[in-house]
């Protein structure tokens, strides 16, 4: 008996400090009530500057403070939808270009896909057969990324002239200062695409959906370094 009552005594103490210790948001409108009593009782606040405080905070208790309230603020991510992939991976190109140009760099030098594949470490796609199977392909998401995405990329980025194909890839080696081709599973890269910086003329280009009116569609703009 005397166990069962101390038994008893021990779980009410822990569930009384358990309870203490939950956190119990205020309701908004004891929030909201509480600081209009503040901003009114605050000296040198105007009315109408009070006024204006208690709408903000008013606000800011029914958007940003309160996640599931219908007109809450939401902060949506730029690359959103079943081409959120595609669009990541074309922003990434132009941002790399406007990188680089920033650093002082001469240019960006975009590898052949199978490079890239060949480098390894890439996922592999799983391909459904017409028979239910699946089969491996390496090929297909290395040559989505680093073929279809950087054209379209740099085609949103550059003008065709700006970008040159080359042979392959070649690099000051920092040791012994000769112009060399870094090896790859111990062969040559494959042909590249480079985009050089140097004064030239850029041409602005839109996605379709965000195309402005027509006399506004292309801007030319010399580029200074």
């Amino acid at each position: 008996m005397v166990q069962r009552n101390l038994q008893q005594r021990i779980t009410t103490d822990i569930a009384g400090t358990i309870e203490q210790g939950i956190f119990r948001p205020t309701p908004p409108e004891n929030s909201i009530s509480e600081m209009n009593a503040l901003i009114d009782s605050a000296p040198d606040i105007s009315a109408e500057r009070g006024e204006e405080l208690k709408r903000s905070f008013e606000t800011w208790v029914n958007t940003i403070n309160n996640p599931d309230a219908p007109d809450a603020y939401r902060p949506g991510t730029p690359f959103a939808g079943k081409s959120s992939d595609a669009y990541f991976n074309q922003f990434a190109i132009r941002l790399a270009l406007a990188e680089a140009q920033k650093k002082g760099l001469d240019g960006v030098i975009f590898p052949n896909w199978e490079d890239f594949r060949d480098a390894g470490g890439r996922p592999v796609a799983q391909i459904r057969q017409a028979d239910g199977t699946t089969r491996s392909d390496p090929d297909v998401i290395p040559r989505t990324i680093y073929e279809d995405h950087v054209k379209k990329g740099l085609k949103q980025a550059v003008d065709s002239n700006d970008i040159v194909e080359l042979e392959t890839i070649e690099a000051i080696n920092p040791t012994t200062g000769n112009l060399e081709r870094p090896q790859i599973q111990g062969r040559d890269h494959k042909s590249a695409r480079a985009v050089y910086f140097g004064d030239r003329i850029r041409t602005r280009r839109y996605r379709p959906e965000d195309r402005p009116s027509p006399d506004e569609t292309t801007y030319e703009k010399t580029l200074v370094h």
